[in-house]
């Protein structure tokens, strides 16, 4: 009936991923004097959503090769699997988590040809939340 084929039906790799990146910045330029400052910050906010089935699909595989009766039929009528997998139907995941950071920087004219520059940039690292 099905010569050559050792699998029956399908194991339904079902799947579904969704990414979302919402980003804040600005930035706040003010010149005083001698002063040249610089202020700004940004956060991102990074979510991924995700279904998979698993390697064996919603439904599970049955895989019958002929290793029992010399023919794939032979087996699936004997009830004789050469592989099997089990199915899994699980609920969505995600992962979620920020990028922040912060910097300030003073650009100081100490003449018309030389520039002091100062700069503090802090960001933390990304983390699960």
């Amino acid at each position: 009936m099905f010569p050559g084929r050792g699998a029956i039906g399908a194991g339904a790799s079902i799947g579904n991923t969704v990414d979302n990146k919402i980003q804040y910045a600005d930035n706040f330029t003010w010149q005083k004097g001698k002063h040249l400052l610089k202020i700004g910050g940004q956060a991102i906010r990074f979510r991924q959503n995700r279904y998979y089935a698993g390697n064996n699909g919603a439904l599970g595989i049955f895989t019958f090769d002929g290793t029992y009766s010399g023919a794939a039929y032979g087996d699936f009528l004997l009830d004789a699997l050469s592989i099997k997998g089990r199915g899994a139907v699980v609920g969505k995941w995600g992962h979620r988590h920020w990028l922040d950071g912060l910097f300030f920087q003073d650009d100081y004219k100490l003449s018309p040809s030389l520039t002091l520059k100062l700069t503090l940039f802090v960001s933390n690292r990304p983390a699960t939340r």
